[in-house]
């Protein structure tokens, strides 16, 4: 297995100009979160392990509210190619209860109860090398440019971060970079209101140490999707019934080679932006107010990878796509 197929995905939010800031506190319940992490097989096929997270009501530790905190494991797709045959495997077991959420103003504090099953490491396998019975901290939406954050291990080490940006995406939601200091020096973005876009134990994912890469992920807050990727899908529509969990948008072809369309199913188009990134976060093409159908031309573009992103300006959801440029 290749790590390299993957470690560039996860910088695929990219840097918006600043806006008026809105308060998005971290929530305390109706949310969860989608993970999805891949591997590479011989062959250029993918396994791709796919789980949810959710807050699953109160509960009381040591006099103070926290918010228990269930996975619940979705499946394991295998993409067919050279020793990685086609397979779809449905996990059927119950939600695991692997700790509790504690929100104090700006920090957001995740307590593991105890160790969690085994098969729980299939996907959350991070949950295995964090302290037990102690608060750790995931996120501070106070972090600066230049603060240093580490995420402690029950051996005593910790994965490293420096925070290099602190921006906002058009909804006022703030955004923060997190450059990895451990091994492949790649980005993790966190979101407030939601914490990281790969996933709510994602500041764990330490690409130097596992051949599996996180992908962006999605998350749900109150029946609403506010962050959607074509990575959480592996499954079908999971945990949720909401109607934009489908396409909201089409790129054609894709494959491009000169030039490219892309075509939005929303009735009100003009509500939202399109915006296109390279893996590295870099912005390629910009579009506010768009139209609902859009020719571009990439015949300038390096043949590479890109994300394209369309995200809706009255509430911050946001949805992916990839797109090939391959001559």
């Amino acid at each position: 297995m290749k790590k390299s197929l993957f470690f560039l995905i996860g910088s695929f939010f990219f840097a918006l100009s600043s806006v008026a800031q809105t308060n998005f506190p971290f929530p305390v319940a109706d949310a969860e979160w989608i993970t999805t992490r891949a591997s590479g097989c011989i062959g250029g096929s993918i396994i791709y392990d796919t789980w949810r997270e959710y807050l699953d009501g109160d509960t009381a530790v040591q006099g103070q509210t926290y918010q228990k905190l269930m996975l619940q494991p979705e499946c394991t797709l295998q993409t067919q190619g050279t020793n990685c045959d086609y397979a779809l495997n449905v996990y059927p077991g119950p939600p695991i209860n692997i700790g509790a959420i504690h929100v104090d103003g700006q920090k957001v504090f995740f307590r593991k109860f105890t160790l969690p099953p085994p098969e729980a490491g299939v996907y959350e396998a991070d949950l295995f090398d964090l302290p037990t019975g102690v608060d750790i901290l995931l996120y501070d939406f106070g972090w600066s440019v230049g603060d240093t954050v580490a995420a402690p291990k029950n051996d005593g080490s910790a994965v490293l971060y420096k925070v290099t940006d602190v921006s906002f995406f058009p909804s006022g939601r703030k955004k923060i970079s997190l450059l990895h200091l451990n091994g492949i020096g790649y980005t993790h973005l966190i979101m407030e209101g939601m914490g990281n876009t790969v996933g709510l134990l994602g500041n764990y994912s330490s690409l130097a140490a596992s051949s599996y890469a996180p992908l962006p992920g999605c998350f749900h807050h109150n029946g609403m999707v506010i962050v959607d990727s074509g990575e959480c899908q592996h499954c079908g529509a999971v945990g949720t019934n909401d109607e934009t969990v489908g396409k909201m948008f089409s790129i054609f072809p894709n494959p491009a080679d000169l030039s490219f369309q892309i075509e939005t199913s929303s009735d009100n188009p003009s509500d939202f932006d399109l915006h296109i990134v390279s893996l590295l976060g870099q912005t390629i093409y910009r579009q506010n107010d768009f139209t609902g159908r859009l020719t571009v031309s990439c015949t300038d573009w390096p043949a590479q990878p890109y994300i394209v992103l369309l995200s809706k300006r009255a509430n911050g959801q946001m949805w992916s796509e990839k797109l090939l440029i391959a001559r």
